[in-house]
């Protein structure tokens, strides 16, 4: 017959388990899974060490230490568990890691620093921050430099350079990418071609691949159709009326 401290010490070998990290007797409440289906035996402990030596080694991906599992702890499921200190390093750290990919910058200006990534994947210099709203070059991570390319040092500019830059601003004129030179658009397609015969975007600067391309091409097809419209519509008019004098002149002979 089993004693009362037999039957408690059955009841606590049931409650608990042995981690296979420190090797210690450990609460069946701080065994760590990433859900029903995957539970390891692995206290939280543990998972909070290696996720902090991690992170102290500048790794921010950080697969399961469980061998056979593969798989990704991730910030969110593995908060209740760890420090918040670590929960907020461990994020930062993704989204630094995310922005580098990514070819990310923050907003030059003091005052917002708001981070803007390149979600289209091509060559961008002249954007507007989502969050101020002013113009920034993106290549430069720097406020927008009207009037000279990037590249070019604003503070070994001359005077002249200064005023002549202020009038581009003014102006809206662009720069061709290719030779440098000023342009103005004063109209038609956004498309321009400079005395180089480089044909860019007169909005972005590009060469050509962006989203005003479509835009353009969309709009030179409908202004192209227009015409052709119109005169079908004219055909159609004058048809209308000489079968209708047709028809009432045919009813004159019957009657």
């Amino acid at each position: 017959m089993e004693t009362d401290d037999t039957s408690k010490m059955s009841d606590e070998i049931q409650q608990n388990f042995t981690c296979e990290i420190c090797i210690e007797p450990t609460r069946l409440s701080q065994k760590f899974g990433h859900d029903n289906d995957s539970v390891h035996n692995i206290c939280f402990m543990c998972i909070g060490s290696h996720i902090k030596s991690k992170i102290d080694e500048n790794i921010t991906s950080i697969n399961c230490p469980q061998l056979d599992c593969g798989k990704t702890l991730t910030p969110l499921e593995c908060q209740p568990i760890i420090p918040s200190s670590l929960f907020v390093k461990w994020s930062d750290g993704l989204c630094r890691s995310y922005v580098s990919v990514r070819k990310g910058c923050s907003c030059p200006y003091r005052n917002c620093s708001e981070l803007i990534i390149n979600e289209c994947n091509k060559p961008t210099t002249k954007c507007a921050c989502p969050r101020c709203k002013r113009l920034i070059c993106y290549k430069c991570r720097v406020p927008w430099h009207a009037g000279f390319r990037c590249g070019e040092r604003p503070q070994e500019r001359d005077a002249d350079q200064v005023r002549f830059d202020r009038l581009v601003k003014k102006k809206k004129w662009t720069r061709c990418p290719t030779c440098g030179q000023s342009i103005e658009r004063v109209g038609g397609c956004r498309f321009v071609v400079c005395r180089c015969r480089t044909t860019y975007c007169h909005l972005c600067g590009s060469k050509g691949g962006c989203s005003h391309d479509a835009n353009a091409t969309f709009r030179s097809l409908i202004a192209s159709l227009f015409p052709i419209f119109i005169t079908l519509l004219i055909i159609m008019f004058g048809a209308a009326i000489i079968l209708y004098l047709v028809i009432q002149i045919c009813i004159v002979l019957i009657h």
